[in-house]
Parts: structure tokens; C-alpha cells; sequence
């Protein structure tokens, strides 16, 4: 730790400006629809190079492809709309879109849960860190030999940001697949008591977030149609394999790297030792009884290599428990990885969009005030422009229809730009939906069936075999049919017409 802390303090400029940057990346990452709406808000309000008055010297080029729009706009006016019509969409959410995340989260049974908060993964990686510390400046004396005292250190700061980079990321990554795999063996679970028989385990291509198409399919189709999933529909266990032997190394070759410097500590200290008391000499060592001056020498070497022992035994003791110690913080590592995040392909949209919201109202109440803000924002800067515009037009503008366009900025405002872009995102979707509607074949729609449910087991040769005992049986069927002889068909003739005959005389002329 005194190492650690003087690295840093050395280079306190460089750690300080490498933290500030990653802080920053992070608090984009966080906040980037805040920050780039307040950038655009400044951009837009700068005096001689904001978007504003670039915008308003624009008033000759017209633009009339606004669609279901029975208006022509300015390209500038456009412009503008566009630019926030983009954060308006983001905040364009109601009562609808929070059922639809929520329902979405039920149907493949990941309600309550959420991603990492960014203070877990900094907490994670600090401990890993730390721990990666105790055996990072052993590890450097052998991957940097002959390297000077701070080479070391700074060597040691390096080897525990990429071992603790690999284990968090393992580790993490490890308990998500744990939890994936939590969810297939459910689903394959509920098929094989419900429709393991009756219908195949094959997802529905067609669903997706905005298109919830399977309410009326069972519970374990629900959830495979928002997994993604192998051709088999079975569990993985790479990155958990990979996550093991990457503890198992790194606590097994520290614990034995730690061992061994101890070892050769402990060597080194008794050499010296030995030299000291070959060089030192008793000035009443020649007084003293030879068999006394053995026993003495003989219990000093006892002593020494009793203590030796026990040096390293509580060397090697304090080695194993932190080897344990680091194998929980990794299994902790894990435990946080399948309690967080999620399995489902937009199960983390929809946990996003949904927020911390506690009731649907609240999740209404606060979009509403959002989108009620960005409104206000583009409408005044909207209003800005077109005051520009007429004063520039009505100054120096020869063309008529930019003379008749300013007149008519009352019927041109954001609201209606938004709806404008709302009926055509709507039109654009039921295109879309009666293209795939015309592609796909009635078979397809419907919940995918088997006809024949044996047929999903069968091998090949097995099926051969049921065919041909099929086609044989059919034959045989077809041969027993009795063949009407030419006199049996005449007496069957004969006794149609008689009985027509009689039936016709029957009725009254």
C-alpha cells in the first residue's frame, strides 16, 4: 500500500488527469441527452456563429417536402424543428410506453431488476484493484528483472489494472450468463411439461419491443421469443469456464509466486546469518568448556530454525487466506453479475425508459413536463428565427413566395411540425406492417404446429421406414378394393333407372 500511494503521488499529475477524463466519459455517458440538449441550447443562442443567425440569413432556399404537409416551409425552420424534435421524440413518452416496458420485463420475467449503477462498478473494481495490489509488486520483480525500485512500482500499478480489468469483466460477465441460463432451462423447463408433444421449442421472429403479438401464446413461447438463443435452445458456459480458470490461475501462480520470494527471503536472511557468526569471535570463547560452547551453538541453530520454520508458516498462512479472501471477492463479482442486468434483447431499453418511476402517473407526469419544456425551447427559438426572417425578406427578398411564407408564420409552429412528423412515422409503420404482412404466408402467422409431432424425434432411417411401411399399407388398401364386374354394373344400372321409372309414374301430372 506505501508503494501504491507514493506511485500516486508521484505521478499525482497523470492519475489526476487520467481520473478527471474518465469521470467526464462517464458523466457523457450518463447525462449525454441533458448535456446535448443544453449544448444545442447554447449553440442556438450564441450571437454572431450560433445556429440562430446562421439560420436567418436562409431565407431564400424553400422547402415544400414536408410530407402530409399541405404547406411549404423553410429549409431553416426545418432545420430548426429537426434538431429538437430529436430530444422531443426521446421525451415523447406516456402511460402506453410504461405498460409496454413493464409488460415487456413480465414476459420474459425480469421485473425488479436493473443494470449496475455506475458507484457498484467503481466499488467492484476498487476492490479488485486493491487485492490485485498485494501480488501485482511481487509479480513485477519477474516480468520486469533488473528493473530499478520505482520501475517496479510503476510495473506493479500496471499489472493490477489489467488483472483487475480481465477479473471484473469475467466475473461480471459470468453471473449474466448465469442468469441467462437461469432463464432457458425455465423455458425449456415449462415446454416439456406443457408442449414438449405438441409444438417445437422456435421463437418467433416477429416479435419485438413495439410489436407484442404473442399475449395469446403460452408462457415459456413468451419468453424464448425475447431470448436470444442457440439453434438447440440449450444453456452456455463460456465466459463462466473462462471467468474459473482465470481465478484459479491468478490465486494459485500469486499464492505460489508469494511462496517461493518468501522462501528465498528466508534463505538470503540465514546466509547472512551463517557469515555474521563465522566471522564473529569470542574473546572468552577459549574459557569456556568445549561441550557448553557446542550445546550453545547447537541450541542458537535450533532457535533459528525454529523461527525460520515459523516465519514460514505464517508466510504461507497469510498467502492461502488471501487467496481465499480473493476467490469471495470474485464469487461477490459474480453474485453482483446475476443479480444485475439483464438476458432479454430489449430488456435494458425498456428498464431505461421505465426509470425509477414508482406508478405510471408518475412516469406521465414527469415526460409530460419534459416534453411541455422542449417545446417551450424550440417554439421561442422558432419564433426568433421567423422574426429574423421577416425583417430580412421584407428588407431585401424579391422572391413571392418567400414574401407569401412570411405571412403565414402563424400556421407553421413546433407542435405542428411534431405532429406532422408523428403521422408520418405512423404511416411508415402500417407500410411496413402490410409489407411483412403480404410476405409472410398464413402457415407462418400462426403458432408454429407439427403435424406430425413424431417426426421431430425421428432419425432418418427411422423415417424411411415409417414411410415405406405407409406407402405399403396404402397399396395393399387400394388392392383389396373390390372390382365391379360388367354385370354387376348392369344390374346396378337396371336397378337405378327401374327405380327412376317408378318414382316418375308416382307423381301426380
Amino acid at each position: 500500500m506505501d508503494s501504491l500511494l507514493s506511485v500516486i503521488n508521484e505521478y499525482r499529475i497523470l492519475v489526476g488527469a487520467i481520473v478527471m477524463t474518465l469521470s467526464l466519459l462517464v458523466a457523457l455517458k450518463v447525462w449525454w441527452d441533458k448535456v446535448s440538449l443544453f449544448v444545442l441550447n447554447i449553440y442556438y443562442k450564441l450571437p454572431v456563429f450560433g445556429k440562430l443567425a446562421k439560420l436567418s440569413r436562409d431565407y431564400v432556399s424553400t422547402n415544400s417536402n414536408v410530407e402530409n404537409s399541405n404547406q411549404t416551409w423553410f429549409s431553416s425552420e426545418e432545420a430548426l424543428c429537426m434538431d429538437y424534435f430529436n430530444h422531443y421524440q426521446l421525451a415523447d413518452k406516456d402511460g402506453e410506453h410504461f405498460d409496454k416496458c413493464s409488460k415487456y420485463l413480465q414476459k420474459v420475467d425480469e421485473t425488479g431488476r436493473n443494470n449496475l449503477h455506475i458507484l457498484g462498478w467503481v466499488l467492484v473494481a476498487a476492490m479488485v484493484f486493491v487485492e490485485a495490489m498485494g501480488f501485482s509488486y511481487v509479480l513485477s520483480g519477474f516480468t520486469i528483472p533488473g528493473a530499478s525500485e520505482d520501475l517496479q512500482q510503476t510495473g506493479a500499478v500496471g499489472i493490477a489494472f489489467l488483472i483487475s480489468v480481465l477479473l471484473v469483466a469475467f466475473t461480471h460477465y459470468s453471473g449474466h450468463e448465469l442468469h441467462y441460463n437461469g432463464l432457458i432451462k425455465k423455458v425449456r423447463s415449462i415446454w416439456s411439461k406443457q408442449a414438449a408433444t405438441e409444438q417445437p421449442l422456435i421463437n418467433d421472429n416477429r416479435i419485438c419491443f413495439d410489436e407484442n403479438l404473442d399475449d395469446d401464446q403460452p408462457q415459456w413461447r413468451q419468453m424464448l421469443n425475447r431470448l436470444p438463443h442457440n439453434a438447440d435452445v440449450t444453456p452456455k458456459y463460456t465466459v463462466t469456464i473462462g471467468a474459473v480458470l482465470l481465478i484459479i490461475i491468478v490465486a494459485v501462480g500469486a499464492t505460489y509466486v508469494r511462496g517461493k520470494v518468501l522462501e528465498q527471503e528466508s534463505a538470503e536472511a540465514h546466509m547472512q546469518t551463517d557469515t555474521v557468526g563465522f566471522s564473529y569471535s569470542d574473546p572468552y570463547e577459549n574459557n569456556l568448556p568445549p561441550d557448553l560452547v557446542n550445546q550453545a551453538q547447537k541450541s542458537n541453530e535450533d532457535a533459528e530454525l525454529a523461527a525460520e520454520e515459523a516465519y514460514k508458516s505464517a508466510g504461507w498462512g497469510t498467502f492461502i487466506v488471501l487467496a481465499v479472501i480473493f476467490v469471495f471477492i470474485q464469487l461477490l463479482g459474480i453474485l453482483i453479475g446475476y443479480k444485475t442486468g439483464f438476458a432479454g434483447k430489449e430488456s435494458s431499453k425498456a428498464r431505461q425508459d421505465m426509470g425509477n418511476f414508482k406508478t405510471k402517473r408518475e412516469f406521465e407526469n414527469f415526460h409530460q413536463r419534459k416534453k411541455q419544456a422542449i417545446a417551450r425551447t424550440a417554439q421561442k427559438n422558432l419564433t426568433a428565427l421567423q422574426q429574423r426572417l421577416s425583417k430580412k425578406v421584407s428588407e431585401t427578398a424579391t422572391d413571392k413566395q418567400a414574401i407569401s411564407l412570411i405571412k403565414s408564420v402563424s400556421n407553421r409552429n413546433f407542435l405542428a411540425y411534431a405532429d406532422l412528423q408523428h403521422t408520418r412515422e405512423d404511416e411508415s409503420n402500417k407500410r411496413d406492417r402490410a409489407r411483412q404482412a403480404a410476405s409472410v404466408s398464413p402457415e407462418t402467422v400462426e403458432t408454429p404446429q407439427v403435424s406430425n409431432p413424431q417426426a421431430m424425434s425421428e432419425s432418418p432411417e427411422d423415417m424411411e421406414a415409417r414411410i415405406r411401411k405407409e406407402v405399403q399399407e396404402k397399396l395393399m388398401a387400394e388392392k383389396k378394393k373390390k372390382v365391379e364386374t360388367p354385370e354387376e354394373m348392369m344390374a346396378r344400372i337396371e336397378a337405378e333407372e327401374r327405380q327412376r321409372l317408378e318414382k316418375e309414374q308416382g307423381e301426380p301430372a
